[in-house]
């Protein structure tokens, strides 16, 4: 399984990554992919542009924001409490990255 995800701020996905998503899809390898506007969104473009069947989308909230090829919905749980995490100030580090999520349920 091979995880994409990236900035906000890429609307463009430089070429050699648009090559890696080539190989990846040529070697037929399970892709986890974030529902994010930008990178993720530029990436799922380019996997349902393939028509790629073995994609999964991970979300932290309700309906994934992108699902470009309908691929099956992923929801990140908390570990203890076992309820979806939204994206609040409560998870985040103080650096602003997300804290480690350990467990997903297929949504679909």
């Amino acid at each position: 399984m091979i995880f994409i995800g990236g900035s906000h701020d890429v609307f463009e996905l430089p070429q050699g990554v648009i090559t890696n998503i080539g190989n990846i899809v040529t070697a037929e390898h399970g892709v986890l992919i974030g529902d994010a506007p930008g990178a993720d969104a530029e990436a799922q473009s380019l996997l349902a542009g393939y028509r790629y069947e073995h994609v999964g989308v991970f979300r932290s909230g309700g309906e994934p924001r992108n699902n470009l090829g309908d691929w099956a919905a992923y929801q990140y749980l908390h570990p203890r409490s076992g309820k979806w995490v939204e994206t609040r100030p409560s998870h985040l580090f103080p650096n602003g990255r997300r804290k480690p999520i350990l467990e997903a349920k297929e949504t679909r």
